[in-house]
């Protein structure tokens, strides 16, 4: 019978059936996740990763929001969130392959028109605006990646850890300061 050759973590080359240390032995375990995670490990961390770019987009959208008051720009804040539904879309389409029906065509093109219309009458390009609509319509797509595989509490816990230390920051930052303008 062929033996079986060590691998990552299993220095004495013992096999599944008992007669080796297995790879659920937990030193063994510990050796192997810092040399290479396997299937569960590395899914268990792209969550992890998808949901700390989903805190950042959520923390940007809600900064841009405030900044956008802060600065007596509050028209340019609400037009963001009024966009929001159109970069989602867009964004459906194209990470998703959502295809829209002729009447949801007519819809986005009716908005999108009235968008240009606001944006020629404010008179400038709204940056907030595209900043809190396309941060938004990130985290959307980022949480929608997510819902696939992690239950909705267990994602909010995760962003919720992600982000605490960058809030306790911007206290301390704002409490130091007086403000944040």
């Amino acid at each position: 019978a062929e033996q079986a050759q060590p691998g990552p973590g299993d220095e004495d080359g013992g096999d599944e059936e008992g007669d080796g240390p297995d790879r659920t032995d937990g030193r063994a375990r510990g050796r192997r996740l810092r040399r290479e995670p396997d299937g569960l490990d590395a899914a268990l961390l792209a969550l992890a990763v998808l949901l700390g770019l989903a805190s950042l987009a959520v923390l940007m959208n809600w900064t841009m929001y405030v900044l956008s008051v802060e600065l007596g720009r509050s028209l340019e804040g609400s037009l963001g969130y009024y966009l929001n539904p159109l970069i989602s879309m867009l964004l459906g389409m194209i990470f998703m392959r959502d295809r829209l029906r002729p009447l949801q065509w007519v819809a986005a093109a009716l908005a999108t028109a009235s968008f240009i219309v606001m944006v020629v009458d404010y008179g400038e390009p709204p940056w907030l605006s595209l900043a809190i609509a396309g941060s938004f319509a990130l985290y959307g797509l980022l949480k929608k990646q997510v819902s696939r595989h992690a239950d909705p509490i267990a994602g909010l816990t995760v962003e919720t850890l992600w982000l605490t230390p960058v809030g306790v920051g911007m206290l301390v930052f704002v409490a130091l300061h007086g403000g944040i303008t």
